[in-house]
């Protein structure tokens, strides 16, 4: 289970990302911020890119010389196939020297996979969480990540000696085909294939992924971008100018700020190990706290349950106990749901269970309703959930790790497959979305629901046991994978 842990750096950035005002800088930083890009089009079942299947291609460089003291290394929130079709490692500064373009056909392909998620890169709907990209590519961790990968030394590049040179991947189906392009080689193919790119998979290739990050002034060779903050764009600038962003260190990271968790996490784990190594304090003054109950920080209706009651932010830890920190995230998460009309009292601890499970179940945000109104309708009908993510979270691993024994443990109180009605907390820290969708979800019959295309991330929902057995053959006849 993953936790964006974003600590704030001091940090000069040239990165800039989709529909956030130039005046949005870093705590403390030298910024240099900029973006654009729009909605995205309507892919088709042999042209399509799915929302959050994105990552980077980092290169470190000198900071005075622009030279390469690193291969470059891409790295994805998700698990990318060895088989997809690519075009090697190369960055944009080598693409601008007269490298070429060369499919590596037969070449397994590689990526890093964080274990602290990285934000979306690449936006759909013209929106970045810019903060949080920010606090994640200047933060310890992400620094310390691409160091120890890149076989660089960590304290020279926080002492300014090096920049990293960043260029956001899209990872997308083109004619049937599995591609990981960055902006520059979007470029390139598109040239070299007469403008075929262009033709299908415009919004992306020529829109929001060169324009997701550019320089606002000129660095590395590569000149600032004035042009068009929202157009789709020609080949020669994106290769020329888009797609990139650099990011350097002006002096050690300060202390004192924590990141509250917006992904899912276990309180018992993820949590306090973020919280600990962000203030410097012991992990047993925090587990102190989770342990006793909350007794005096959560509202009655947690029952003593610290589960989904952080709200994501930014918090400061200097001079404040362990017990000051956790009631800051707590109090933050109780304002928000008050913001959003959730009820209080149990509603508003049953909402956040709800929300949490069709956030964990579903990867796309127009089904959180949809799936939490089979959760109702399943507990009105007594059935049990069936939820293999609840499962997962009270073993505490992922969903595709369950075995048979395990789904048949009904010693696990998370265990949905066996007991019915709602686990014990919220198994994750749900967004505003799903909240939202938890309180008010669309009316139906359904009680089944299966992702039937893992790559598009198509759910269908069905009200009989007969249609559910017909979209789950269609689930395992349209993913090679599946299980």
């Amino acid at each position: 289970m993953y936790l964006k842990r974003l600590l704030a750096f001091l940090c000069c950035f040239t990165l800039v990302f989709c529909l956030f005002p130039s005046s949005a800088f870093a705590t403390g930083g030298n910024g240099n911020i900029d973006g654009g890009g729009g909605s995205m089009g309507h892919g088709t079942s042999s042209n399509f890119w799915n929302s959050g299947n994105d990552g980077v291609r980092i290169t470190v460089v000198d900071a005075s010389s622009g030279t390469a003291v690193s291969s470059p290394l891409d790295f994805s929130n998700r698990t990318q196939k060895t088989s997809l079709l690519h075009f090697g490692k190369v960055n944009k500064l080598q693409y601008l020297g007269g490298a070429g373009l060369s499919l590596q056909s037969g070449v397994a392909y590689s990526c890093i996979r964080p274990t602290q998620s990285m934000p979306t890169i690449v936006s759909s709907k013209g929106q970045s969480n810019i903060e949080a990209i920010k606090r994640y590519f200047c933060s310890e961790y992400a620094c310390m990540m691409v160091a120890q990968a890149a076989g660089v030394d960590y304290e020279r590049m926080i002492a300014g000696e090096y920049k990293l040179l960043i260029e956001p991947i899209a990872y997308f189906t083109h004619n049937g085909q599995y591609y990981c392009m960055t902006a520059t080689e979007a470029g390139l193919y598109d040239q070299m294939s007469g403008g075929n790119l262009r033709k299908t998979m415009t919004s992306l290739t020529h829109k929001n992924l060169p324009l997701s990050m550019f320089l606002e002034f000129s660095d590395l060779g590569i000149s600032a971008w004035t042009g068009s903050t929202t157009g789709k764009q020609n080949n020669s600038d994106i290769i020329s100018t888009l797609g990139v962003g650099i990011v350097w260190f002006d002096e050690a990271p300060p202390e004192g700020e924590i990141e509250a968790p917006d992904v899912e996490y276990r309180v018992d784990t993820d949590v306090i190990t973020a919280v600990t190594q962000a203030s410097g304090k012991d992990v047993s003054e925090f587990q102190s706290v989770i342990d006793g109950g909350g007794d005096g920080i959560l509202p009655s209706e947690a029952g003593g349950k610290f589960e989904g009651w952080f709200e994501p932010g930014t918090y400061d830890a200097q001079n404040k106990s362990a017990e000051d920190i956790i009631k800051a995230m707590v109090e933050a998460r109780i304002a928000k749901l008050d913001k959003l009309g959730v009820p209080t009292g149990s509603d508003r601890e049953r909402i956040l269970i709800i929300a949490s499970i069709a956030e964990s179940e579903v990867g796309s945000e127009q089904y959180y309703g949809k799936v939490a109104r089979v959760i109702l309708n399943r507990i009105d009908a007594g059935m049990p959930l069936g939820m293999d993510t609840t499962v997962a979270y009270g073993l505490g691993i992922s969903a595709s790790q369950l075995t048979d024994d395990q789904l048949n443990d009904s010693s696990n109180p998370y265990n949905t497959r066996i007991n019915k009605g709602l686990p014990p907390t919220p198994i994750s820290n749900p967004g505003d979305g799903a909240i939202t969708a938890a309180m008010d979800p669309p009316e139906g019959k359904w009680l089944y629901f299966v992702t039937t295309n893992l790559k598009t991330g198509e759910t269908k929902f069905v009200e009989t046991e007969d249609e559910f057995w017909k979209i789950r053959d269609e689930y395992k006849n349209n993913n090679e994978n599946a299980n």
